[in-house]
């Protein structure tokens, strides 16, 4: 988690890691609001902030998971073939 002017921010390792190294980084985010809580995502490319949408829309895959991935998985990963790969049994 990172704080970006005062506010909290979840974000993937890889950008915790690259925000000491730079300073100032531009994020794009999403906020996800709940009935007990406000949070909001933060994403260093436009890609990563569509593919955690896109893994939010799946059925059973909150924000926490789908940010675990996104660690894992990288930008480099096609949103679809990711999904497709996640339904085979």
């Amino acid at each position: 988690m990172s704080t970006v002017w005062g506010t909290r921010c979840r974000s993937p390792s890889r950008l915790q890691q690259l925000t000491g190294s730079r300073g100032i980084v531009k994020l794009f985010t999403h906020m996800a609001v709940r009935e007990d809580a406000i949070t909001l995502y933060g994403f260093l490319y436009p890609g990563e902030l569509e593919m955690f949408r896109i893994l939010i829309d799946v059925s059973g895959i909150g924000p926490q998971i789908a940010m675990n991935l996104l660690s894992q998985i990288g930008i480099g990963s096609s949103p679809s073939r990711f999904l497709t790969r996640m339904r085979r049994p």
